[in-house]
């Protein structure tokens, strides 16, 4: 009797040893990914954001990348070693923050124009990878090179038109080669990195910058520039890289999947948002957003004027605007808030509790989040159809303002028209969520 309960004991024991073995296999590896840029920046958005969704599809979910933006684990100076030593598994950086430890992948920042493009750099450097720079980086996995578009002068209040007008002038200079290049020019170099030029220029520790075009809007510097020097005189280098021995410690299908990712097809086969190009439904879908998106930005300011002046016709000429209050709680905010929210949707701007979640493996939470995209996609058009009657309900009995002859049924298409489109990218993406790629978990 004694025997059978310790065969019923040990059969236990290996049960649960089992789905305990299971559990632990179905967890994905999590890579941390640092980079020192913001959120809004057209790389982490464009770039870093897909290429870490592609990773994961690919993977079968097996490989789970974190982004750590806006320096949040080191700066930018500090990158390469923080891969290098471990405390980040995955980052990007460019060589010029280091000051003589690579030199000879500098030879791409020498002034000569040899780039004219951003991809046609990138794969000329990528060639010649192998044979002439991997050895400066053998502490690390290189994953891919790629140089910026060419750069050009920017100045904040002072216009440049021929080359003695740089004289005095201080312009940021973030490498060597554009220290040197800056001080032939007889311009003064200040060595400042890339996100702390908006603030630089905004309080004149510099009178300007050397930066591609795209990095005006990705480090929202345009109100602090008045001038600008078509010059395409210089580029740079950044390269993305893996710590050597987390590389070294996936199971080789999982290398594969990195390597598979990485050199040239990281350069020329990202389009923004996947691997699959967009649809015609997608297109048409980006199109409304964008002008919902427009109509909120416009809603936001009309709102800001009526009640500013309203505000100014009440204090100071005791005359209020009539039903200002009934029109901005009525149409304006009602309008900045749900036309907004196909945007915000597209940008995984919602709250999500996950610390249960994030506990399950990942057929479990897979169901999960099919369970909450269903869920959330039947509660908005139950909302779709209400405000839809109610708006009808309100056309039909010419419902009015209190105050103003003004008819109620258009704010209420309003709700309609928001939560429709947001339905609709909800439905779309319920076919994403296996892929990891629904914006419902954008943030996740």
């Amino acid at each position: 009797m004694r025997s059978g309960w310790i065969a019923v004991a040990l059969t236990l024991a290996l049960a649960c040893f089992s789905f305990y073995s299971v559990a632990a296999q179905d967890k994905p590896i999590e890579l941390k990914f640092s980079s020192w840029l913001a959120v809004v920046h057209g790389h982490h958005t464009g770039v870093m954001v897909p290429w870490a969704k592609m990773v994961e599809e690919k993977s079968g979910g097996r490989l789970k990348i974190t982004i750590y933006p806006g320096s949040v684990l080191g700066k930018p100076a500090d990158h390469y070693d923080m891969i290098k030593d471990g405390i980040a598994d995955l980052g990007f950086t460019t060589p010029g923050y280091t000051p003589g430890r690579f030199p000879l992948i500098t030879v791409t920042e020498l002034p000569l124009g040899m780039f004219k493009s951003s991809r046609g750099g990138s794969l000329a450097v990528m060639s010649i990878f192998d044979k002439y720079f991997k050895n400066e980086f053998k502490d690390v996995k290189v994953l891919w090179f790629w140089v910026h578009p060419p750069g050009h002068f920017h100045l904040a209040k002072k216009q440049v038109k021929v080359l003695e007008d740089l004289q005095g002038l201080k312009i940021r200079a973030a490498t060597p080669m554009l220290t040197t290049m800056v001080k032939t020019l007889g311009a003064t170099p200040v060595s400042i990195p890339a996100p702390d030029t908006y603030t630089a220029l905004e309080r004149g520790t510099v009178d300007g910058t050397i930066f591609p075009w795209e990095a005006i809007s990705s480090f929202k510097i345009a109100e602090v520039l008045k001038h600008h020097v078509s010059s395409g005189i210089y580029v740079a280098p950044l390269f993305t890289f893996m710590n050597r021995k987390k590389y070294d410690s996936l199971p080789p299908d999982l290398r594969k999947v990195i390597d598979d990712l990485s050199g040239n097809p990281a350069i020329c086969g990202r389009p923004s948002s996947g691997t699959i190009p967009e649809s015609g439904m997608h297109r048409w879908l980006d199109g409304c957003e964008r002008v919902l998106t427009l109509m909120a930005a416009l809603a936001t300011f009309s709102m800001m004027l009526l009640t500013t002046a309203d505000a100014g016709g009440r204090y100071l000429f005791n005359r209020p605007i009539l039903a200002a209050y009934e029109v901005t709680t009525n149409y304006l905010m009602v309008a900045v808030v749900f036309l907004a929210m196909p945007y915000a949707y597209r940008q995984g701007a919602n709250i999500r509790v996950t610390f249960l979640v994030d506990r399950l493996g990942r057929i479990p939470r897979l169901v999960v989040d099919h369970a909450v995209q269903i869920v959330s996609i039947l509660y908005c058009a139950a909302l779709v159809f209400a405000t839809f009657q109610q708006a009808r309900h309100m056309l039909t009995t010419g419902t009015t303002f209190a105050t103003l002859d003004l008819p109620l049924w258009p704010a209420h298409m309003i709700v309609c028209i928001g939560l429709f489109l947001t339905t609709l990218m909800m439905a779309i993406d319920l076919g994403e969520v296996r892929k990891g790629r629904s914006s419902l978990f954008t943030g996740d």
